[in-house]
Parts: C-alpha cells; structure tokens; sequence
C-alpha cells in the first residue's frame, strides 16, 4: 500500500520522525517493522530499494505511523531519502513484519535496551504501555546515546511520569557537556546497578548489530535464559 506523509518532526540535529497517513484499518503489534519500496538514485540512476525500519508510535494511534529515522553523511541512501521526505509525499509500504513483539498477557517485567536509533521499536513498546495504562508491567530502559543532544525522544523521557516506568539514559561521550546520569557503554555493571533481579525480566536488546551481540553475551554470562532475551539487529 501506499503511505502519505503528513508530518515531519525533527528530533536530534541528524534523526528526524516522518509521520505516515497508515488509514484507519492499518494494526502491528509493538516492536514490529515495516518495509518500504524506496526511489532512490544510484549512480544517477533511479531504481527502488527496499529496506526495514521499525515503528515508533504506539499502535493504539490508529490512523498513521511513525518512522524515525537517523541521517548518515556518507552511507544510507534510503535513509537520506526517507529523512528528506516531504508533508504530501508518497513512499509504497510492505507490512507489518518482525517478532521483536512485546506481549503484555506474558511479559510482567521487561528491560528494554538500546542504543543510537535502536531506540524506536523500544519506544514503541513504552508508548504502548503508557497508551493502555499497563500499570502491572514493570518496565526498565537502558538507552544509550554518544552525547546529550544524541538522546532521540529525550523531551519525551523527562517528561516520563508511569509510575512502573524507569527511564536510564547513559552518554559514552561526557566531554564538554554537563551530564547529570549515567556515562559510559552498558554493561554488566550499569545492567546489575539498575536491575537487581537480573534473572527475572525478560530483555529486548536494540541497535547496532556489534552492540546487540555484546549485550546478549553479556546477559546470558549473568544467568539469563535464552528464552527471556529478545535481539533486533540494525545495521
């Protein structure tokens, strides 16, 4: 189907949210993903290619969808196309796909982790939450961002009021910037500071793929079951 864009929001200097007219009847569950068939120049020629991208708005929003979508100066030429889009453009979508899915009749206590743009099918999920006012679900995120001014919905996450909510933003790059939480990547120790009961959440662990990988190590060597971590690769 094809998709309408109706808004655009900028939401760091390089990551920018295109609001897509979905129509009243589209539905996905929380977590999941779209694919949509871009028109993108290579080498001067006009061809379309395909790529994933997950949503970021709650699904209880019904009548349209949000992409966010980080800019790359030197890669990314999807990317590039979708974060120019314009209000009143058309892009042709496929979906929803994906098994990142967040599951409110299983998952009582969850810890979302992400890093860079990694953080939209998370913030999908807290949406979510917050939308169908799950006060029973107990929910932790973990996100990381390279400075401040790299923190995608950040308003959004001091503005943070859901009682079962916790919001962990961490920076790697402190320098230069007067930073009140945590720094530094996420690791065993951040993870065992903010969660004490390791073994008892189940995990959604989003963002680049070397990042992912490493967390997931990280979680089983502290005794999390395979079965309670879920992994969404970018990039």
């Amino acid at each position: 189907m094809k998709m309408k864009v109706i808004e655009v929001f900028d939401e760091t200097p390089d990551t920018r949210t295109v609001r897509f007219d979905s129509g009243k009847d589209f539905s996905f569950k929380p977590g999941q993903f779209i694919m949509i068939n871009a028109d993108v120049l290579v080498d001067g020629v006009k061809k379309i290619v395909k790529r994933a991208y997950s949503i970021s708005s709650s699904p209880l929003k019904k009548g349209y969808i949000d992409l966010t979508v980080k800019v790359y100066v030197d890669k990314g030429l999807v990317s590039r196309r979708l974060y120019n889009m314009k209000v009143g453009e058309e892009m042709e979508v496929l979906g929803p796909y994906g098994f990142f899915t967040f599951d409110e009749n299983i998952h009582k206590s969850i810890v979302l982790i992400g890093a860079g743009s990694g953080i939209t099918p998370l913030a999908c999920m807290l949406r979510y939450i917050q939308d169908k006012n799950l006060n029973n679900i107990k929910t932790n995120l973990i996100y990381s961002s390279k400075t401040p001014e790299d923190i995608i919905f950040n308003k959004e996450f001091i503005k943070n009021s859901h009682p079962n909510i916790k919001i962990n933003l961490t920076i790697t790059r402190p320098e230069g910037h007067k930073w009140p939480g945590l720094i530094g990547r996420i690791d065993e120790q951040m993870i065992r500071k903010i969660i004490p009961n390791v073994k008892e959440p189940f995990y959604y662990v989003s963002g680049p793929t070397p990042m992912v990988e490493g967390t997931s190590k990280i979680l089983k060597l502290m005794g999390v079951e395979d079965s309670k971590i879920k992994l969404e690769r970018f990039g």
